[in-house]
């Protein structure tokens, strides 16, 4: 009877060290420094930035404007605002904005629903590459050339990382504490070991033809958890890491984490890349959520906040193009060409 009882005793306390163990390997991988970058992408891909907005008065014109405020060719990058139930006067400040506003009304929304809709309108040559941001992300001015840079690569998909822009509260400092740690274990660390990285709904960049295909078979409000089931049934290689400041959400932040590569694809850095972006201001807009001028600066750890009342460090920023990214991909080949 005591032998039984130990042997018991022996596989319950190896049932319950597996997840432990598979939680310390993946967190002492997230440790890891990674050198290795995907060089500037030859080819300027046509990209959409896809914000679904369900009454969010209070924050969409801000991540709109961020959107906007790329260091990216304007000509190749539209964003496009899909209004779910927001007041009039917020959809007439946002038609103010060079942005596409598509008007949507769903007996039962969902971010799914919207993203269907708006591909829908966008038609199937509307864009080469598609990005997601959610419509309380602020998106870093770097965020579409880095994405641009990795699906250049052979990437189908590409995940940012996100970080808290508001830690004025204890829920706050634990929610971002939270989200930090499932960035470390199940985003880097999977990365840094070679496997894929989970995605997390929003700073999401996917090849456009694979995201139309695929967004449809999407039907419940865990769109991304179903994209990444997708992603392991229909695609045929490995996601990858991204590591700037990519865009903010309320609760965390992003840098940009995951890809899928794509068969055809090859990455001479190999398939998983850091990448490092330099975080600037973005100008506020007069809103009447946050006031007039209201500005929106970054934190002295390079990442980008949301702060209403007080701009912590940062520098005005340039004109769309104009920047460090932009001097950057100087000389590089026109959209549609290839050496």
């Amino acid at each position: 009877m005591t032998l039984l009882l130990d042997i018991l005793d022996w596989i319950f306390i190896f049932v319950l060290g597996l997840p432990v163990l598979y939680l310390f390997v993946f967190a002492a991988a997230s440790t890891r420094a990674r050198k290795d970058t995907y060089p500037p992408a030859r080819l300027q891909r046509r990209f959409v930035t896809l914000i679904p907005a369900y009454k969010s008065d209070a924050v969409i014109v801000h991540a709109a404007q961020s959107a906007l405020q790329q260091d990216y060719p304007q000509e190749l990058h539209e964003v496009v605002v899909i209004a779910d139930r927001l007041q009039p006067a917020t959809l007439a400040e946002l038609r103010r904005m060079p942005i596409r506003v598509l008007e949507a009304s769903f007996e039962n929304s969902s971010k799914a629903r919207a993203l269907n809709f708006a591909v829908g309108e966008i038609g199937p040559d509307g864009a080469e590459a598609v990005a997601i941001l959610d419509a309380d992300n602020l998106a870093g001015r770097e965020f579409i050339a880095r994405m641009n840079d990795a699906l250049d690569s052979g990437i189908q998909a590409v995940q940012a990382h996100r970080t808290a822009k508001n830690r004025d509260t204890d829920t706050a400092v634990l929610d971002a504490a939270s989200e930090e740690v499932n960035n470390s274990i199940f985003r880097r660390g999977h990365v840094a070991l070679g496997f894929s990285s989970a995605l997390i709904g929003s700073g999401m960049a996917f090849d456009y033809k694979w995201f139309r295909e695929n967004i449809a078979c999407c039907t419940t409000s865990g769109e991304d958890k179903e994209l990444e089931a997708l992603l392991l049934r229909k695609g045929t290689g490995r996601r990858c890491l991204l590591q700037p400041a990519a865009a903010l959400d309320s609760g965390a932040v992003l840098r940009p984490f995951i890809g899928r590569k794509a068969a055809s694809g090859s990455n001479p850095l190999g398939e998983y890349g850091l990448l490092r972006q330099a975080a600037a201001m973005v100008p506020a807009a007069a809103h009447p959520a946050a006031g007039a001028g209201a500005p929106v600066g970054r934190r002295d750890d390079g990442m980008r906040t949301h702060g209403f009342d007080k701009m912590v460090g940062g520098r005005p920023a340039a004109a769309p193009g104009h920047g460090d990214g932009a001097a950057r991909r100087a000389g590089r080949r026109p959209a549609g060409t290839r050496p």
